[in-house]
């Protein structure tokens, strides 16, 4: 059966009223970063808040031209209503703000909270004239945003990082800068767990700031014990953007705002937004736009005034329509110093509109300058003692200090520094002023040519130490009697000897000499008599000064005497030379006097350090007599015959250090200062050649070691600062402060005196006592000797006198009559004539 003619005409009406209407809803375009998808989803979900209107959306991940841009160019060539970007930041390509403008497009850039957290903390930080800092963040996407947001917009430099993947980093970083302030942006539990995990990095040296990515209710705390700066929405502005204001007692109305700031902006946003497209006829506005065709559709002009007139409109102060299609939230963030020993202070408020404002009561904390001061292990320069560093640059540091009014941490590097001779980077010490590890080397420094090409010098706090050489003190073979070790034992027989005989001899001659004095008593009113006796007795005297005495008359004991006298002479003489030579000898501290002698000779052997400033010493004193030595062969070789000048017999110049470095290299130098000093005392012909302070100090302190000769290769120490740095000339005005109140000397005297009470005896000093004591034995023993023999004497002539009377009074006297007896009775006592012995007469 046909159709009939009706029915088909009725299908063709049917068909052009529907062509008629325009079932189109309008397209809504979101940009968007990776990451932050949540931002679309919210503003989404405010989009459909409407539900008696529908609007197309498309979110797309926008990034520049070659990812993202695609897809916005296939989605816009069907149709687009509008374009909402929330991504990282401005644009200074042509696509997209700039393409959608010249379409005539709608096109919005959203500045979203997070956004609006960062600029103020950095206005904040730029108020307080921060010139440094760090920006830490706990996601990879807030890290971009931040680095976004950041460049190109201040005037501090920042490193930023990542707290969850950069740990080691962080810590590096706080080892290698100083920042002016530590901006951390998270919520609470991401502060928490930062703090207990870098507790040691988290101190009063510089400004910490906090930005919670949460709405604040009220001031939250941390486990910091020193003030530190809050940054964050307050809940009313949540409360704003859910239009639930809060209480008159300030107390939050609106528990739903558990929500990031970004998100419930975005959310309200899309409200907003939808609010705005529904008073307009915006399912006619859709256009279709093309990316590669320059005469493509555009939209409508009108279309786009009349949104941004909806949108100031419907914001209700809750959001700001800025003239560079700029859409903000009007919320402040608000800057609280916590103090926890104090109440809190109002730092300021943060607006896009606005700008930093900070409150006219609040001042920020004045802080001293804090630098980190570079050591080396090197006592006493820097030693550890009980966990705690301390030394003479502990003291100069902490002095410095106090001079330029500033804090500091000491920092250990690994030695003083080499250079690479591959890479030419240095290492130690140096390498950290190079790098920016330090700021200031505080240490035994010594001023170098190779050193100052890349770091600068501070005038010298110590002028010159060098090297020298240290050995074990020998051992003294004091002993008391060390005279008699003068002359061997058959010597000292043989003088005895001599004595005897001559004693004998003198006393034979004087006693059968016709010529003698005992033999011709007439000839003489008083003589001497050489007896046994006497004659031994003037032998012995002869030894001294005072001399025998009286010598003999008779020409053949004058002879003997005569002989005698000149052996004694001789004998006297040669065991005085012998005593002076073997108590200089004792007093001799060592073997060796100096360098020329220590390499003059073999028997004692000698090394340094490995890697220290001695065997570089040697090392470019050896290349630089053997850069002589070619000089001059070279010189010699090529002059012409007749150059009379250059006949000598040797080479002019000693090449002593060539056999000092020569050797060195043989006897393998030892492992490190300390292994050097074992190896002195335990080995007596070892001989131990390092830095002058240093080995002096441990000499002073460790008596068996003693110190060769005069420092030589002498050289000042200073303080280092890298290039360029500007501290050089407030530290050398420092260091002269210092030396007018008399601190190095002070600091000398310190670490610099002696614990040994014998450090310094030697040539020039005296005789001990130990040397001579046996001669005052001696003279002690011949003291007793002489006071025994007065008490032998005393006693045996008290003992003769009693014995002489026991026996006078046993003895029969008779008795003598006295004149009176004649005549009667004696008066005379009995005492009277036993004193007078008178004889009794008998009746």
């Amino acid at each position: 059966m046909k159709p009939s003619f009706h029915s088909d005409f009725l299908r063709f009406n049917i068909a052009l009223i529907f062509l008629s209407l325009d079932f189109s809803s309008g397209k809504l375009v979101i940009l968007l970063n990776e990451g932050d998808n949540t931002w679309g989803e919210h503003f989404e979900t405010g989009l459909d808040g409407f539900s008696e209107e529908r609007i197309d959306r498309r979110r797309i991940f926008y990034t520049n031209e070659t990812h993202g841009w695609p897809e916005v160019c296939q989605q816009i060539s069907n149709g687009v209503t509008a374009v909402v970007d929330f991504t990282y930041a401005d644009y200074d390509e042509k696509i997209p703000k700039q393409f959608f403008l010249d379409k005539e497009i709608p096109y919005f850039k959203v500045i979203v909270p997070t956004n609006v957290l960062i600029q103020g903390s950095d206005a904040m930080l730029q108020s307080k004239r921060a010139s440094n800092g760090f920006l830490i963040f706990h996601s990879a996407n807030d890290l971009d945003r931040g680095i976004h947001v950041i460049l190109g917009n201040t005037l501090i430099r920042y490193a930023f990082l990542n707290a969850n993947t950069m740990s080691g980093l962080i810590r590096e970083k706080f080892d290698y800068r100083i920042p002016s302030a530590v901006v951390l942006f998270g919520i609470q539990e991401d502060f928490t767990n930062f703090i207990s995990s870098k507790i040691e990095i988290v101190r009063d040296k510089n400004e910490w700031v906090f930005m919670y990515n949460k709405f604040a209710r009220g001031v939250s705390t941390l486990n910091i014990t020193f003030p530190y700066i809050q940054a964050s929405f307050d809940a009313e502005s949540c409360c704003r953007l859910q239009n639930s204001p809060a209480s008159q007692e300030s107390q939050i109305t609106c528990p739903e705002c558990k929500e990031e700031p970004t998100n419930e902006f975005s959310r309200k946003l899309g409200h907003i937004f939808m609010d705005a497209l529904s008073s307009l006829d915006f399912k006619s506005k859709s256009t279709d736009v093309s990316c590669t065709s320059t005469s493509g559709g555009k939209g409508k002009p009108d279309f786009r005034t009349q949104l941004i007139s909806a949108l100031k409109e419907k914001a209700q102060s809750i959001f700001e329509i800025m003239d560079d299609y700029k859409i903000t939230s009007t919320a402040e963030v608000s800057f609280t110093q916590i103090n926890p020993s104090g109440p809190n202070d109002v730092v300021g408020q943060f607006s896009i509109p606005k700008g930093f404002i900070k409150d006219e009561r609040f001042a920020f904390r004045p802080r001293p300058a804090f630098f980190r001061i570079g050591i080396v292990d090197f006592p006493p320069w820097t030693f550890k003692e009980d966990g705690k560093w301390k030394g003479y640059c502990i003291d100069l540091a902490e002095g410095i200090a106090k001079q330029m009014n500033f804090t500091y941490d000491l920092v250990e590097s690994n030695g003083f520094g080499r250079r690479n001779n591959i890479t030419g980077r240095w290492d130690g010490l140096t390498g950290d002023l190079i790098h920016g590890k330090v700021d200031i080397a505080v240490a035994a420094y010594i001023m170098t040519s190779e050193r100052e090409e890349f770091i600068d010098f501070v005038s010298p706090y110590y002028e010159q130490s060098g090297l020298i050489i240290t050995m074990k003190k020998p051992d003294a073979n004091n002993s008391l009697f060390k005279f008699m070790t003068v002359l061997r034992t058959e010597v000292w027989l043989s003088i005895a000897g001599a004595t005897i005989s001559t004693g004998l001899m003198l006393w034979f001659l004087d006693k059968f000499s016709p010529y003698s004095a005992q033999n011709n008593p007439h000839k003489y009113k008083t003589f001497r008599k050489f007896t046994l006796k006497e004659s031994f007795w003037f032998a012995l005297t002869s030894f001294t000064p005072q001399g025998g005495g009286e010598p003999p008359k008779a020409f053949s004991g004058r002879t003997l005497v005569a002989a005698y006298w000149i052996f004694v002479v001789l004998m006297l003489a040669t065991f005085t030379a012998n005593l002076a030579a073997f108590l200089t000898v004792e007093r001799m501290q060592s073997p060796i006097r100096n360098l020329e002698h220590l390499a003059a000779q073999s028997s004692v052997k000698y090394s340094v350090a490995k890697n220290s400033t001695a065997l570089n010493f040697f090392k470019n004193m050896a290349h630089a007599e053997e850069t002589l030595y070619q000089m001059w062969r070279n010189l010699t070789l090529s002059a012409p015959s007749s150059a009379k000048e250059y006949i000598v017999w040797e080479y002019p110049i000693r090449e002593m250090y060539i056999h000092i470095y020569s050797v060195i290299k043989k006897s393998d130098p030892v492992e490190n200062y300390t292994q050097g000093l074992e190896r002195a005392m335990n080995d007596q012909y070892f001989a131990f050649i390092h830095d002058a302070a240093q080995t002096r100090y441990n000499v002073y302190r460790n008596c068996t070691l003693t110190l060769i000769g005069e420092a030589f290769a002498e050289a000042p120490y200073a303080i280092a600062v890298a290039q360029g740095n500007p501290l050089q000339d407030n530290l050398s005005m420092a260091i002269l402060q210092l030396q007018t109140a008399r601190f190095f000397e002070q600091l000398s005297g310190t670490y610099w005196t002696s614990n040994c009470p014998t450090l310094g005896e030697g040539e020039s000093d005296g005789i001990s006592l130990e040397s001579l004591g046996g001669v005052f034995i001696a003279t002690i023993i011949g003291l007793g000797i002489a006071f025994i023999s007065l008490a032998i004497e005393v006693f045996t002539t008290a003992r003769n006198r009693r014995k002489a009377k026991i026996e006078a009074d046993n003895m029969i006297k008779p008795n003598f009559v006295g004149p009176l007896d004649f005549y009667g009775a004696s008066k005379k006592s009995e005492a009277f004539r036993r004193g007078n012995f008178l004889p009794e007469v008998i009746n």
